[in-house]
């Protein structure tokens, strides 16, 4: 059995191969690449137009955005078309041409993320300034300015430790259900 991620939870994927009347799972590992490679292929589709929906949503990243998702879809297909392969033959250079895909892949779907992190940080901080007016507009001396620098560092550790909390909480629910 090849398992990538946990049975049940959202984006996981489980192949199963059975073994043949051998004994010898060699021959099944084509096929469990094969639907392993669908598997990523059509969770990057997903991915991606997700991607792409923020990036309509945000005409500064939309371009950088696109570009991440294009090449992020074009990783996942390639792999779709390495595990076909697999089907026929296994080779070393084939585990060579799969790992470079996986790097492409990930380097992608980085790109995808820091663009949607920038743009909910961006969220963040207008929120913020409309919930409350400038202090830096009403300073007159630099101690002013330390002083709010500081209560703002305060501030970003505190929201540090909120999304730490989150985080803990969100593996603690899955670990519960």
């Amino acid at each position: 059995m090849v398992s990538v991620g946990s049975a049940g939870s959202a984006g996981s994927v489980v192949v199963e191969a059975a073994p043949n009347s051998s004994g010898n799972n060699l021959d099944n590992l084509g096929q469990v690449a094969l639907r392993l490679a669908k598997s990523i292929a059509t969770a990057v589709e997903t991915f991606a137009s997700v991607g792409e929906t923020i990036g309509d949503q945000n005409a500064e990243i939309r371009e950088d955005m696109f570009l991440a998702c294009r090449e992020a879809r074009t990783s996942g297909a390639t792999l779709e078309k390495i595990g076909e392969s697999l089907c026929t033959s296994i080779l070393p250079a084939s585990f060579e041409t799969t790992v470079k895909m996986m790097r492409s892949l990930l380097a992608a779907v980085t790109r995808i993320l820091l663009l949607t992190d920038n743009v909910v940080v961006k969220q963040l901080l207008v929120t913020t300034k409309e919930a409350s007016p400038s202090q830096i507009d009403t300073m007159s001396h630099f101690a002013e300015f330390v002083k709010a620098f500081c209560d703002f560092g305060i501030d970003m550790v505190q929201l540090v430790h909120l999304i730490i909390g989150e985080r803990k909480l969100m593996v603690f629910s899955r670990l519960v259900n």
